[in-house]
């Protein structure tokens, strides 16, 4: 279900849309405080994280098959768009 906005004008118009969102500014010089879940504080301290092809440029994905996160290069991230490891990028089908 969709949050609209409705304003009326004095003239009669009605301007119809999304509902605007509203933001908050940040103020830079404040502590932020975050909380770690159980002392993890870093990506390689994750027992789901294969550590083993990490590199620059790499992302990080889900490997059903091995229950754990692998880095892979940007092109691995297209191949497998579609679904398929087949090792080709199957343009127009996502």
């Amino acid at each position: 279900m969709a949050n609209y906005q409705v304003t009326v004008s004095t003239s009669s118009n009605y301007d119809i849309g999304p509902k605007k969102a509203s933001v908050k500014p940040i103020d830079v010089n404040t502590n932020v405080v975050v909380q770690t879940v159980d002392g993890v504080t870093a990506i390689s301290e994750m027992t789901d994280v294969n550590q083993n092809n990490k590199q620059n440029n790499y992302a990080l994905i889900w490997d059903e098959a091995n229950q754990e996160h692998i880095y892979v290069s940007p092109f691995e991230l297209l191949d497998r768009s579609d679904g398929v490891d087949d090792d080709a990028i199957d343009y127009g089908t996502y």
